[in-house]
């Protein structure tokens, strides 16, 4: 597959974005050799404004030195930190006139036959005028944008599966999300994990028992226990839990994304219970559906909590009995403008998540 001169690889999951990199370069690059010419790598993941006009204006110098060595040549600016928007470095006016400098230069010249820009991030906004250029050039062919879809639980299952079968392990569909729930669903601490996990098994199928005595419980694990809080409607234990995770430097859309999940929950079983589509146990479809409801569930399908395992399930009916439909559907609402604030504001993100959680939970 041909690519343009301008590739921009971004997404919340690390791993994944350094996975799709190495792809792109082995298409780019078929031939190169380690240590060769052809790849110029830059690290553009920095601490001060100074580093970053450095990265940025060594991608320009890079661009116009050739190599006798290599006919094609890729410039990577690695793992690119300073388009977030909502972070000091990248409301700093020296970045911000860098970025600008760096940007018009791509949008009016272009770059030299034979080099291909590649730019790898995992916190660049939407919103940032670095992604509104390669927008602007995608849609002018001149470039392409691939984000990488992660960060959430049902990718981290998938990718648990894979590294599995890649190990040459088997794992059970509960053990799975154990793993997921206590590890998180970061792919480069899913993968040590699992690599743990199957050397103590050593060839045997590991359980949610191994899991549990095995798996160290990560940032993003601890999620959950804010989505536990958040469930219950204790807004005490919420913030006081949001706080732990701010200072352990969880990314907070990780966090917005984990509560909408419970919250999606919670607001179908809160509704089917007011409207008597639940058994009278609670714990599943009443058996005089409708046929159109019946297959409203069959759509649902995976995104059913009544198919959730008897842990997680019993842990998610516990907490829908707590809340009616309409207070469900407010604090979705919250979260989702918490979301949205999140990703096209530069406010503190930490307050954003606060005030989220006090209208949700009040």
């Amino acid at each position: 597959m041909a690519h343009p001169q301008m590739i921009l690889v971004f997404g919340t999951d690390g791993f994944l974005v350094e996975e799709q990199v190495q792809n792109l370069l082995r298409e780019l690059l078929p031939n190169a050799q380690s240590g060769d010419f052809s790849l110029e790598t830059i690290q553009a993941s920095v601490d001060k404004a100074d580093d970053a006009v450095i990265a940025l204006q060594t991608a320009q110098q890079a661009f116009l030195q050739t190599s006798f060595f290599a006919t094609d040549k890729v410039v990577w600016l690695r793992g690119l930190n300073f388009s977030a928007g909502t972070d000091r470095l990248s409301k700093s006016q020296t970045v911000h006139d860098a970025i600008e400098t760096f940007r018009t230069s791509l949008r009016e010249k272009g770059l030299p036959a034979g080099v291909t820009l590649l730019i790898s991030s995992t916190s660049l906004a939407k919103n940032s005028a670095l992604y509104k250029s390669f927008q602007a050039m995608a849609k002018e062919k001149r470039a392409e944008i691939i984000e990488t879809l992660g960060g959430d639980t049902n990718s981290a299952r998938k990718l648990v599966g894979r590294f599995a079968e890649q190990m040459g392990f088997t794992i059970g569909a509960e053990a799975v999300q154990v793993l997921v729930d206590r590890v998180g669903t970061d792919g480069s601490t899913l993968k040590n994990e699992c690599a743990k996990l199957f050397t103590y098994t050593n060839g045997k199928e590991p359980t949610p028992a191994d899991v549990s005595a095995i798996c160290t419980l990560h940032c993003d694990g601890e999620a959950w226990d804010l989505a536990d809080a958040f469930g219950t409607r204790n807004l005490t234990d919420s913030i006081r839990i949001l706080h732990d995770l701010i200072r352990l430097k969880a990314a907070p859309i990780m966090l917005i994304i984990v509560l909408e999940g419970r919250i999606a929950d919670i607001c179908l079983l809160a509704d089917a219970r007011e409207k008597g589509l639940l058994a009278s146990s609670g714990s599943a479809w009443a058996q005089n559906l409708s046929a159109e409801d019946q297959a409203a569930v069959r759509d649902i399908a995976a995104a059913d909590p009544l198919n959730k395992f008897g842990f997680a399930k019993n842990r998610i009916l516990a907490q829908a009995r707590l809340w009616s439909s309409r207070q469900a559907q407010d604090a979705r609402r919250a979260l989702f403008t918490c979301h949205e604030t999140l990703t096209s504001s530069s406010v503190d993100p930490a307050s954003v998540l606060e005030i989220a959680l006090s209208k949700a939970l009040s």
